[in-house]
């Protein structure tokens, strides 16, 4: 659904670069494409979804309905706020159901935010997300030399032998 997403967010990006980056840049054009499908996240999935919480949570003010509604999508769910509790019977449940339907559209539009976010290579995003070409997966792991530089380390008396051999063992 994020990809579906990206095609419609990449197009309107297109757009604009289209229309605006020769006059003004291709990165500030970066920025408000940015800047418009944050805009509609937030106007749209959070505020809107604040006032549809306030209507059905009486207890609640329009503040705490947009806690929730930002904390909710964000996936950090405190837990502090629960809705549902004030309404009994069928429209609970289906008042629930709606809630997990918002959710689960909810990250997904946070998602398109993200990679929205990710797909601007000025600003540097993927050094901190992705390990770079230099890098690879067998960092972690003990080299031979750094192995025996480790056990010659230990301190005496540390186990049965003073040294230990990193060759295979002998079978005795």
């Amino acid at each position: 659904m994020v990809i579906r997403l990206l095609t419609l967010t990449r197009k309107l990006r297109g757009c604009l670069e289209r229309c605006l980056g020769d006059s003004i840049g291709l990165f500030p054009t970066r920025l408000l494409h940015l800047s418009i499908v944050f805009t509609f996240v937030l106007s749209i999935f959070v505020v809107i979804a604040a006032v549809v919480f306030l209507h059905f949570e009486p207890t609640w003010n329009f503040y705490e309905a947009l806690y929730f509604s930002i904390i909710s999508v964000s996936t950090v769910g405190l837990g502090d706020y629960i809705p549902g509790y004030s309404l009994q019977g069928n429209d609970r449940e289906i008042y629930l159901v709606g809630c997990a339907v918002f959710l689960i559209f909810g990250v997904v539009i946070v998602l398109l935010v993200l990679e929205t976010l990710y797909e601007i290579p000025e600003l540097g995003i993927h050094v901190y997300l992705l390990p770079t070409d230099d890098e690879d997966d067998t960092s972690d792991v003990i080299k031979g030399d750094d192995k025996q530089r480790l056990v010659a380390d230990k301190p005496s008396g540390y186990g049965s032998q003073d040294t230990v051999s990193t060759d295979a063992p002998t079978g005795k």
